[in-house]
């Protein structure tokens, strides 16, 4: 079988490291931002409807976090998504009168198992 070296300098080796940094943290920041984008879209489809003031919460609440890039420091990307509506507690809760509809919480359990199909070796 024939055997193929390629030899390159220590200049190219770290031109290929910096380049492969910078399309890792790229990917990386993507990631983080849609992961939020399809959990903050999942929450405001899912939120229950009786005044529409939640659901029309996490709808500005998806066009901000549409048009941010996540916070980077390092090698950590990170964001944030919420929304000042009282009710929200008392949706996700429940209350002694009410279950919880926990809109947050399925929303996060639906993109962990897409996420975790990602990464499994």
């Amino acid at each position: 079988m024939p055997l193929v070296r390629i030899h390159l300098s220590d200049e190219q080796i770290t031109q290929l490291h910096s380049r492969l940094s910078t399309a890792i943290d790229i990917s990386r920041q993507q990631f983080v931002h849609d992961v939020t984008q399809a959990v903050v879209d999942e929450i405001a489809n899912t939120v229950p409807i009786d005044t529409g003031e939640t659901q029309q919460a996490w709808l500005s609440e998806s066009t901000r976090v549409a048009s941010t890039a996540p916070t980077t420091t390092g090698s950590v990307s990170s964001m944030t998504a919420s929304v000042d509506v009282e009710q929200m507690r008392y949706l996700e809760y429940g209350t002694t009168r009410m279950i919880a509809r926990a809109p947050i919480r399925r929303a996060l359990e639906a993109i962990a198992g897409v996420i975790d199909s990602l990464f499994r070796w």
